[in-house]
């Protein structure tokens, strides 16, 4: 069993650094990849993990004389964003290109704190026990992330969608003490992340009486 740990570890961070030298991906779309394997970490905290031990991984090849090592640290400078990479690089008079956005959630999951608190500002209009986070994801974001898992074989991956709801959800739990119903939840809460109008509604669930919970 250990032996097929290693070898997991060992294509996880295959994978991670072939996709990090040709597109630029966030800790949350990068780590997202790798969802299945593990519980207990973010999608954000995984991705940003395989970045630090890419990061460990080439530095080591480097000072025993790998010339090509220096490449991989330019991808997760460049590519990952990694702060540490940009510095390493730094360190050996190496310029860094400025990067852009992520090629699958352009940089959309970094408002996750946001959209939790304006959707718990806006539940301040009702009474509720508990709650649902659904959300619109355009096509386009579905389809980016479908093409990057088909050229590279990913099977461990999650759906955009489920990190978005879940972690918004995380948000406004913490901030109202309310739960998520998955069930019969009291009030719905649909986030529009890519919508350059209103990015948060709230509906009473069809289940209770209109205006019930309205104070």
């Amino acid at each position: 069993m250990a032996g097929l740990a290693e070898l997991v570890e060992a294509e996880v961070l295959r994978l991670a650094g072939l996709m990090l030298a040709e597109h630029r991906l966030c800790d949350s779309c990068l780590g997202r990849q790798f969802a299945a394997l593990g519980y207990g970490l973010s999608n954000r905290l995984r991705g940003e993990a395989l970045k630090v031990a890419l990061l460990l991984e080439a530095f080591s090849k480097h000072v025993k004389g790998d010339r090509k090592a220096l490449e991989v640290v330019r991808h997760l400078a460049e590519n990952g964003g990694l702060e540490a990479a940009k510095l390493t690089l730094e360190k050996h008079g190496m310029k860094v290109k400025g990067g852009g956005v992520c090629e699958i959630c352009e940089d959309k999951l970094s408002m996750v704190e946001e959209l939790g608190r304006e959707a718990a500002e806006s539940l301040k209009g009702y009474e509720f026990k508990s709650f649902l986070v659904g959300a619109r994801i355009p096509a386009r974001i579905v389809e980016a992330e479908d093409r990057l898992r088909s050229l590279y074989g990913i099977v461990w991956g999650e759906n955009i969608k489920s990190e978005f709801t879940r972690e918004v959800g995380k948000v406004i739990s913490r901030l109202t003490g309310r739960q998520v119903d998955f069930k019969n939840p009291d009030v719905l809460v649909t986030i529009s992340p890519y919508s350059s109008r209103r990015r948060v509604t709230v509906r009473a669930s069809p289940l209770f009486v209109e205006g019930r919970y309205r104070k």
